[in-house]
């Protein structure tokens, strides 16, 4: 099953992109950024073509974790505070946005949203390393899943998969 899923989510000739971290980053400051690590790695065993960083935030945003759920970002925030890097009109690409950790998937939502809009004849799905779990006690690890993340018309989003 995971095969399956590293197919789906990593299909041949697919760029990588980061997810930008919630805080804007400062020009010459050493961050932590652990998608652009995973993005690396992924290229690194053969599982994309390339990694770039196509999208960067241009406002801070609080972290997802940190929020309760009622006071987190909307994707529609989350659009509104990244911009592409770059874009091209034409260019028939295939994109992964890369996250360490997906929480409701809000952040994903305005970002495949942002990368849409720079390559409007791309394929952009998303892909996160590890979920948080609803549950308050985990038993045993899930094993990797297939879900998708909807929005709703009030801007709430809802992350499920599936069965």
């Amino acid at each position: 099953m995971a095969e399956q899923l590293l197919d789906k989510f990593f299909p041949d000739e697919c760029i990588v992109v980061p997810m930008p971290s919630s805080a804007k980053r400062m020009e010459g400051k050493e961050q932590h950024w652990g998608a652009l690590e995973l993005c690396k790695r992924a290229v690194a065993k053969g599982l994309a073509a390339d990694c770039e960083e196509l999208l960067e935030r241009t406002e801070t945003v609080p972290k997802s974790h940190l929020q309760k759920s009622k006071d987190r970002v909307s994707a529609e925030n989350h659009y509104k505070t990244m911009r592409a890097t770059k874009g091209c009109l034409g260019v028939k690409r295939s994109f992964t946005i890369v996250d360490d950790v997906i929480t409701r998937g809000a952040t994903l939502i305005g970002a495949a949203a942002r990368l849409r809009e720079a390559f409007p004849q791309a394929t952009v799905r998303g892909f996160a390393f590890a979920r948080t779990l609803i549950r308050r006690c985990v038993e045993r690890l899930p094993d990797p899943l297939d879900g998708h993340v909807v929005i709703y018309p009030s801007g709430a989003t809802f992350r499920f998969q599936e069965e």
